[in-house]
């Protein structure tokens, strides 16, 4: 079976609750889910969440999804959890509720939430520049021109540094490589999906920060490997692999069994 057959979307619609201190100093607890009696009782309009069934039944029979996973609670009630489609759609094994999905972007937010646990802990301010905790992202610089055909660029210097603030929010100008049909990244050995060479994310960082930038920081929206350096920020702050720091901080204290860095 081809990996393209592999590509997966969880729908997740859930509330979550953070796992914050209580008003007494103690942690608390991970939220515990249970079968609401009656939909419409936890604030739901019956009809309406029949819609998600249509959707998902309608994306598996036209091929657009193999398979999908949806959860919908509210207040530790659920309201719709079911599962539609395949996980081997060659020998027609059905998906599963507690099958396990590759997370891909969705890391981003759990990275962003162990960085901002952090933020709390008073390790960085939000508008610190980025080189003073990764000296590499001084002098960054910005590409101005790109000859496809060569493979060649120039480019100017920055008129700003790069902030946390603009990791954060995607305005940074750091990009996935590919601004001008180019990959500028696979020739700088910078993996973007995935990597057969034993790198350290200290390693990927720094030779991003050897790579131009689409835009000034804080001058334009792009999507990019910012997390990337957030989950390197992770690191130096907590002082911990980023496995490790995400496993305390998140997985452990929310209840999530389920969800590793890599499968156990």
């Amino acid at each position: 079976m081809k990996i393209s057959h592999f590509v997966s979307v969880l729908i997740i619609f859930q509330i979550f609750i953070s796992c914050k201190p209580s008003p007494s100093g103690k942690q608390e607890p991970p939220q515990h889910f249970s079968l609401a009696a009656n939909v419409s009782d936890e604030g739901f309009d019956p009809v309406r969440l029949a819609r998600i069934d249509s959707l998902c039944e309608h994306a598996i029979q036209n091929n657009i999804l193999p398979n999908v996973v949806t959860f919908v609670a509210r207040h530790g009630k659920i309201v719709h959890y079911k599962a539609y489609g395949f996980r081997n759609r060659e020998k027609n094994i059905p998906v599963q509720k507690d099958d396990i999905f590759r997370l891909a972007s969705m890391s981003k937010a759990i990275v962003t939430v162990a960085l901002m646990t952090l933020y709390e802990e008073g390790k960085f301010l939000l508008d610190d520049p980025l080189a003073k905790y990764i000296p590499a992202f001084s002098n960054m610089k910005v590409m101005e021109n790109f000859n496809p055909q060569k493979g060649t660029f120039t480019t100017r210097p920055a008129k700003g540094p790069i902030t946390i603030r603009h990791l954060l929010t995607h305005t940074s100008g750091i990009h996935y490589g590919n601004l001008s049909g180019n990959d500028l990244y696979e020739k700088a050995g910078i993996p973007v999906l995935h990597s057969k060479d034993s790198l350290t994310i200290a390693q990927v960082v720094d030779r991003l920060a050897t790579q131009p930038l689409a835009h000034d920081p804080g001058a334009g929206w792009t999507y990019g490997l910012n997390t990337d350096v957030i989950g390197r920020l992770v690191e130096i702050f907590s002082g911990k692999p980023l496995d490790v720091a995400l496993k305390e901080r998140i997985f452990d204290p929310l209840g999530m069994k389920d969800t590793w860095f890599y499968l156990p």
